[in-house]
């Protein structure tokens, strides 16, 4: 696919996406809006949270819950900020940044904050971004921004948001159930992301694949593309082709998921097929967890 990403894919009964380097073909309203129903998830379970368990550990090694709900706090403020229809393209940026180191400094230098004004400051900051790219997308406003993977079409920012959002609430501990359609847009969007996001790592090294993976329900028929550019893709199970997938999952979509951003058990040990044919993917997980 050429130029930006097409739009027409993505209906709200059944979520489908590509993403690729040009953007992601999903309309910004529905994006925003599946953002904003998932921010709605973490403030409840964050209201529900007693003060004595802000500080149990999590699935995320280094951080406990706290730490979970201040990095949101920390980095919706700053994507909200970015994409301010008043910021000046000079400012669209989140300065230098290692994943792995950064989002733990933003952390510290904030200080410690209480959990009501967490509490605050998130939905503060979910709200400022909704207005934000509400009024982007009204506009038909077009921009790159630099993100945590390079220069890309703004839409992206909110992706990548939503992406690590959906991984440290599993992080978390919390798990939704596939009945809501919801639960089920925010799998497929993170999945899109994770599978390009890896794609992209991939590339970078030198690899070129190609890869159907058949998951479960919700996740429904992925794919992979690398090479010159990168691809990833999320098709409904409705739209299958009669061609076997090269890679099916033997575990639920969402774990496939954990395992390309760096959680969970090893790719190789999710996949029925030729799993030494996804090796490149596991290069964010290696990343993620030193060992790259």
């Amino acid at each position: 696919m050429e130029g930006r990403a097409a739009m027409h894919h993505t209906t709200k009964s059944d979520l489908e996406v590509e993403v690729n380097t040009a953007g992601a073909s999903i309309d910004a309203h529905l994006l925003i809006d599946v953002f904003s129903r998932h921010a709605r998830r973490w403030v409840e379970g964050i209201a529900a949270t007693p003060t004595s368990e802000w500080e149990r550990p999590t699935r995320c090694a280094e951080w406990s819950f706290r730490d979970l709900v201040h990095h949101l706090v920390t980095v919706t403020e700053r994507a909200a900020r970015i994409l301010d229809p008043r910021t000046g393209p000079d400012d669209r940026t989140f300065g230098e940044i290692d994943p792995r180191i950064t989002p733990d400094e933003w952390i510290r230098a904030d200080g410690v904050v209480g959990p009501r004004r967490l509490l605050e400051r998130y939905e503060e900051a979910v709200g400022d971004l909704a207005r934000s790219v509400g009024a982007l997308a009204r506009s038909g406003t077009e921009f790159d921004v630099h993100t945590p993977i390079g220069l890309r079409p703004w839409p992206m920012l909110v992706l990548h948001g939503l992406w690590d959002s959906w991984v440290h609430q599993r992080d978390a501990g919390w798990c939704f159930s596939n009945d809501d359609t919801g639960v089920v847009h925010e799998l497929r969007l993170a999945a899109a992301y994770a599978l390009f996001l890896t794609g992209t790592t991939a590339a970078s090294y030198g690899y070129n694949l190609s890869l159907t993976i058949d998951t479960d329900q919700a996740g429904g028929r992925w794919h992979v593309r690398v090479g010159p550019d990168v691809t990833a893709a999320v098709e409904s199970i409705a739209r299958r082709p009669t061609e076997p997938a090269e890679l099916v999952a033997r575990c639920a979509s969402a774990e496939l998921v954990d395992s390309l951003s760096g959680r969970g058990a090893p790719l190789e040990d999710l996949l029925d097929g030729n799993a030494s044919a996804a090796a490149p993917l596991k290069l964010v997980g290696l990343y993620f967890n030193g060992r790259l």
